[in-house]
């Protein structure tokens, strides 16, 4: 039960990965044309649009180097603009993100406390029997407990690591994409 409602809890996060991957690499690969070639990306049509922030200016303008003498230089526009974009997505992405995780962990949490509480619920009845021959002591409730909780430990590894096997998932996604964009 813990799992079913577990993947299905968790059944959104592949794609959500698989759509945060995308945005970071790209965010990733616009940095490194910033850092390469700032122009390409400072310049770019979306970063020559005013902002409505701040006034740009893409006058030129002196700029002393540390030997004193004055060398006239373009101004490059801020590539504030071209990120926002990207901005905008990783935002989106991670809020998707981690309310889906969000949910997802509050199950099993939930789940989790029900499950600590279930062998007593189950045995109750039995430590409480009006016969003192159906009763149980104590020790055997707190025994009964112990098996349970071994048993349930080990039948939740899967559950308890659904985020890591979304994530390996949405990996095994993306290399299919790439394989499938490389033929």
């Amino acid at each position: 039960v813990g799992l079913g409602v577990a993947m299905l809890a968790g059944s959104k996060l592949v794609g959500l990965e698989v759509a945060n991957q995308r945005v970071e690499a790209e965010l990733r690969r616009d940095l490194v044309i910033l850092e390469a070639d700032p122009g390409s990306i400072s310049d770019s049509p979306a970063a020559l649009a005013p902002s409505k922030s701040q006034p740009q200016s893409a006058d030129p303008s002196p700029l002393r180097l540390r030997s004193g003498t004055l060398r006239s230089t373009t101004r490059l526009l801020p590539p504030a603009p071209h990120f926002e974009r990207i901005w905008h997505s990783l935002n989106a992405n991670y809020s998707s993100l981690y309310s889906n995780f969000f949910l997802l962990n509050l199950w099993l949490d939930c789940f989790d406390q029900a499950m600590v509480l279930a062998p007593y619920i189950l045995v109750a009845p039995r430590l409480f029997a009006d016969q003192c021959s159906e009763r149980i002591t104590l020790g055997t409730l707190v025994q009964t407990s112990n098996s349970f909780d071994k048993v349930f430990a080990s039948l939740s590894v899967i559950s308890e690591n659904w985020g890591g096997i979304n994530e390996w998932r949405s990996t095994l996604v993306r290399l299919r994409q790439l394989e499938g964009g490389a033929r």
